[in-house]
């Protein structure tokens, strides 16, 4: 899902996560590239390896990032993921 210019995540019980990728992983407009693959468009149904990082934890988060998370895109659940496990 895009908002705003932010991928998130929305999980089985309706939480929407900001998705945190792993170095290598890029958006190349409505696609997600990990180097020279095409890995998913934004919207498709994917399974992503990793798991939740809560606000309460996004020093940890912070610690970890290539790039910051824009202000904009901040919320209360992010999604740190290893990558793609298998497509929808």
């Amino acid at each position: 899902m895009d908002i705003g210019g932010c991928v998130y995540l929305v999980g089985d019980g309706g939480t929407r996560y900001l998705v945190v990728w792993p170095e290598g992983y890029v958006r190349v407009s409505n696609s997600i590239r990990h180097g020279d693959e095409h890995i998913a468009d934004v919207g498709d149904s994917v399974t992503l390896g990793g798991g939740e990082i809560n606000v309460d934890q996004f020093s940890f988060l912070e610690e970890k990032l290539v790039t910051e998370v824009p202000t904009t895109c901040r919320n209360d659940a992010y999604w740190y993921t290893s990558g793609l496990v298998e497509p929808g």
